[in-house]
């Protein structure tokens, strides 16, 4: 407010002004106290705290879908490349199959 000057709570107000639907939530004791105490530690506002906990979570779920999608590609090229190196095996198996027909046919 421009030529005005604000004080005590209604400055509060002003500053703390965030465009946005407004949340109202309960918390247990615990937690609230540990959200005390991280705002006193990082000098922010308990809501500053919260929404800022909150983006947090959402990066680190994304961090954390990015490395899953690049785990499975791997665990997907791996697969590939492991049936690649068994696809010869039915035809050793027959190899073997005809190897053991032929000792046997010989031994009597």
């Amino acid at each position: 407010m421009p030529g005005k000057v604000v004080t005590g709570r209604r400055q509060a107000n002003q500053t703390m002004r965030v465009k946005g639907p407004m949340v109202h939530i309960r918390l247990d004791k615990d937690l609230h106290k540990q959200l005390q105490e991280a705002t006193e530690r990082n000098g922010t506002s308990l809501q500053s705290e919260i929404v800022l906990r909150l983006k947090k979570t959402f990066a680190d779920d994304d961090q954390l879908m990015t490395e899953i999608r690049a785990l499975n590609a791997r665990l997907d090229k791996a697969e590939a490349e492991a049936a690649e190196m068994w696809t010869p095996l039915p035809k050793l198996g027959e190899q073997y199959t005809d190897w053991v027909k032929r000792i046997t046919a010989t031994k009597k």
